[in-house]
C-alpha cells in the first residue's frame, strides 16, 4: 500500500457559461475564445425591450392569448406562452388581458445565473379598438419548464 505524504492541488479550469468558450490548449493553460455569433432562433430575439412595443393581447383561434408586438421597421409580430423575446434569454410566461408576464434568466456574480421575472403592460400608445396582429408565431419551444414557481 502506497502513502502519500502530501496532498497533490487539483487544478480545475474555471467554468463560463456563453458566449465565451474555453479551450485547452497544449500546455493544459485554459484560452478564452469568442463564441461564434448567436443566430436568434425566433424573431423576436432579435430585438432588445425598448425596441418593441405591446400593442395588445388578443386570442388566437385555438383559443389561446396571444400578445401583439410592433416591431421597429413597423411590422407586427404575435408571440404566446414560451416564445423568446428580447436578448436576455427571456420567454413569455404568461399572456393576460392588459399585460404578459416575462421570465428571463440573467447572468450575475461571474458565473451564476438568476431568475428574473416582470410584468410587461400594454403600451399607453396602442391603437383603440380590435387589434389587427397576423398570427405569424413560430412554434414555442416545448422543453421549456418553468422551475421558478
Amino acid at each position: 500500500m502506497v502513502k502519500f505524504s502530501r496532498r497533490l492541488p487539483l487544478r480545475l479550469a474555471p467554468v463560463v457559461l456563453a458566449p465565451v468558450l474555453l479551450a485547452v490548449t497544449a500546455s493544459t493553460a485554459v484560452a478564452a475564445t469568442e463564441a461564434p455569433a448567436a443566430t436568434p432562433k425566433e424573431k423576436l430575439e432579435a430585438f432588445d425591450y425598448f425596441n418593441l412595443v405591446l400593442i395588445g393581447t388578443t386570442a388566437a383561434a385555438d383559443g389561446t392569448r396571444l400578445a401583439c408586438f410592433q416591431l421597429p421597421d413597423g411590422s407586427r409580430q404575435a408571440a404566446g406562452v414560451n416564445n423568446h423575446l428580447g436578448k436576455n434569454h427571456a420567454y413569455i410566461s404568461r399572456v393576460n388581458q392588459s399585460s404578459i408576464e416575462v421570465t428571463e434568466l440573467l447572468p450575475v456574480n461571474g458565473g451564476e445565473w438568476a431568475v428574473s421575472r416582470f410584468f410587461w403592460p400594454v403600451s399607453a400608445s396602442a391603437p383603440e379598438g380590435e387589434i389587427q396582429c397576423p398570427d405569424n408565431r413560430e412554434p414555442a419551444d416545448s422543453g421549456i419548464q418553468d422551475v421558478a414557481r
